[in-house]
């Protein structure tokens, strides 16, 4: 028994000795395999294959083989998947050719890229290193188990890495290698050194860069911005940059309407003049508003994707007062207002990043340390002169006369580290393997001259109406910016804006308890702007806005204590965008955007005691915006928008909705004097925020 116990033993262990042995020897053969390729999709347009047999239409399902070439300026955009889970996007424009991809050597040459744009996602094989090469014109690039975009326009080659890390030769100078991180770029000429900059908003592939602005329910990037990757220097600075922009070219936006059926003596006459008539006796109002919100669980928001920011927050502060003495003997009323602001944003973010070098087997973690400090600060004072006319004063005329200041900074700090005591292009990774700073500042201005009529018509109903006409100024200009302490070029953008805008608004009772407000307005923006940046032509741009918007309320008296608003709102604006370059005049951009927007806005206030009271209310943001774009070549035969990016030409659409909700609670502490607190979220798109308000009105009543 034993001796039989024993060589079934001795069978059963040389058994599981040949499966295992078949095992490996079938990975082995799998990971072995020759790669293929085939393609999975073809979208917008006609894409071409060329190889030894002819000229074919590309479809999808076609497998293609070493030296087949891709030809996709018919407008199409192909995706070819390799069995071995990478990924190459073609993009519009654009001619590739394959090369010996299934070749079983250390480094194969995956493809040759003669012009266009491509995206390509390299998969690690089997959890190994997965080792390929792509050449252009003037560049090799050597990656493994990363991602990253590659770009050619003439003799000019862009390398963009969203993840792990790529190494890049010059071919004509093969001793210039550069070592490329996520959230950066390469700019690789002939017979030049390797040049590294920091891509714009909106690099990826298809994505346009949205102009959305988190937190008004207008915006910033699609869904696919480069601030996933690491460029969170640039995309902090263009929260920044939103600053000057909602100044200089205000008709972007929609234009949102609320509580338009009830009257506001205060901001109505700083709308239109001619409403300060409605003040009998002096009257003056104070008005504080702090507000703060943690930045914490940003990973959420639209516009910073995937990125942690632990100890970041921001707060803004709002002051202003406003008075209006009448003249009762000569019908005049005299008032203005003087307001000022504060917002500032600290952030400090932290993200692992993949710095394992091509082909190594290694893998090397580093982190990636970013703090950033923005400051935005303006004031603006207004003067208003308005007279009654007729014998009954049903009429009167305003002027009014306002200047706008706003000063804005912006500083940020990024460094890459490794734990590893090793030595990367240089540099050891023991500790600091890269440092970026950059210091920004920006200034604005914007004066306005406002002329107001108002008419008291029959049965309570109000007619106004205002014209405003006015001119903007803006500069934003790096003022210091460095890599590991070696300066790099300086960008500077210059603004000058000027405005129209006319506007009506009806206002009046329905009923006993209802009342009711309709609007409606058009505004014209014209923009010349002056751009320097390292990655472009120094060049010029032109553009012009209008917007068209209308909008009605209703307004209810539930009981003393109860007030209920329903607003609708809607309307389109229109932008045309004109890009030149400086030395020889040649149209280098055009841009064509239409936006059709469409909001609600309900609320509801109560008390809840004698001196306590509640609101909530609700706005719903409903746009849709199409968008033309065409680049044409600059004198170097590239074609790059104002950002220093290549986008495809065509059409795009895009359609989002958005959602804010306020709930406050308020105290009226005594007569004229009111503080509230107010909860505002927008459903998790970016952090709730805390508003606290404090109003007083003083007043003295004429006997």
């Amino acid at each position: 028994m034993i001796i039989r116990w024993t060589r079934f033993h001795a069978f059963a262990q040389l058994c599981l000795l040949v499966a295992v042995v078949q095992l490996l020897s079938a990975q082995l053969q799998a990971q072995g395999r020759p790669v293929e390729a085939r393609v999975t999709s073809i979208s917008g347009g006609v894409a071409s294959l060329l190889n030894a047999r002819g000229v074919f239409t590309l479809k999808p399902r076609d497998a293609l083989l070493p030296g087949d070439q891709i030809d996709t300026r018919g407008g199409g955009r192909v995706v070819i998947e390799l069995t071995d889970g990478s990924l190459i996007i073609v993009q519009p424009g654009s001619r590739v050719q394959l090369k010996d991809f299934r070749s079983a050597n250390s480094l194969r040459e995956l493809f040759e890229i003669t012009l266009g744009w491509v995206r390509v996602k390299i998969h690690h094989f089997g959890g190994r290193p997965n080792p390929y090469r792509v050449n252009s014109p003037t560049a090799s690039i050597a990656v493994r188990g990363t991602e990253f975009d590659v770009r050619v326009v003439a003799s000019e080659t862009r390398v963009i890495v969203y993840e792990g890390l790529v190494e890049v030769t010059n071919l004509t100078d093969p001793q210039q290698r550069a070592l490329v991180e996520p959230g950066r770029g390469v700019i690789v000429r002939p017979n030049e050194e390797i040049r590294f900059f920091i891509p714009g908003p909106g690099s990826e592939i298809g994505d346009r860069g949205d102009r959305r602005e988190p937190g008004n329910g207008h915006a910033t990037h699609g869904q696919n911005g480069v601030a996933n990757t690491g460029d969170i220097l640039r995309t902090l600075a263009g929260e920044y940059e939103r600053y000057i922009d909602r100044i200089v070219e205000s008709g972007e936006r929609p234009l949102l309407a609320r509580f338009l059926a009830f009257p506001e003596p205060h901001l109505d006459s700083l709308e239109n003049p001619a409403y300060a008539t409605s003040f009998s006796s002096f009257e003056g109002r104070l008005l504080l508003l702090p507000s703060f919100r943690s930045t914490r669980g940003v990973a959420a928001t639209r516009s910073l994707p995937e990125i942690n920011l632990p100890g970041s927050f921001d707060y803004g502060l709002l002051y202003q007062t406003s008075v209006f003495f009448p003249l009762r003997e000569k019908r005049l009323v005299i008032g203005g207002s003087f307001a000022g602001t504060r917002s500032s944003i600290q952030s400090l973010a932290q993200a692992q990043v993949d710095l394992t070098p091509p082909p190594s087997p290694v893998k090397i973690m580093g982190l990636r340390t970013t703090d950033t400090s923005t400051d935005n600060r303006s004031y603006s004072g207004s003067l208003i002169v308005a007279r009654r006319f007729g014998s009954a004063g049903r009429t009167s005329i305003g002027l009014g006369l306002d200047h706008f200041s706003g000063r804005g900074s912006f500083s940020g700090r990024t460094s890459l580290t490794s734990g590893l005591g090793r030595n990367l292009g240089g540099v050891g990774l023991g500790g600091v393997n890269a440092r970026e700073e950059l210091e920004a500042r920006s200034e604005v201005e914007r004066t306005r001259l406002r002329f107001g009529l108002t008419r008291q018509l029959t049965a309570g109903h109000k007619l106004g109406i205002f014209y405003y006409r006015g001119i903007s100024s803006a500069s934003d200009r790096d003022r210091q910016h460095t890599f590991n302490g070696l300066p790099l070029a300086l960008d500077a953008v210059s603004y000058g804006s000027r405005l129209s805008e006319i506007g009506i608004r009806l206002r009046g009772h329905l009923a006993r308890r209802w009342f009711y407000g309709l609007e409606g307005s058009w505004l014209g923006v014209s923009v010349n702007e002056s751009i320097r940046r390292a990655v472009i032509v120094e060049s010029h741009e032109r553009e012009r806005i209008q917007r068209l918007a209308a909008g009605g309320g209703l307004g209810y008296m539930l009981g003393p204590r109860t007030v209920l608003s329903l607003d609708l709102a809607g309307g389109f604006s229109r932008l045309g965008e004109s890009l030149y370059e400086d030395a020889t005049g040649h149209l280098l951009e055009e841009e064509r955007q239409h936006t059709r927007f469409i909001s609600v806005h309900t609320a509801v206030q109560t008390d809840v005691g004698r001196q306590l009271f509640a609101s909530v209310s609700m706005l719903a943001l409903r746009q849709t915006r199409l968008i033309d774009e065409k680049l044409y070549p600059d004198r170097f035969g590239r074609r790059l928008n104002s950002h220093g990016l290549f986008v495809p030409d065509g059409r795009t659409r895009a359609s989002f909705t958005d959602y804010v909700a306020d709930l406050g609670l308020g105290w009226r502490l005594r007569p004229g004097l009111i503080f509230q607190y107010i909860y505002s979220t927008d459903f998790g798109r970016t952090p709730s925020g805390h508003i606290l308000l404090l109003r007083y009105t003083f007043k003295r009543d004429d006997k």
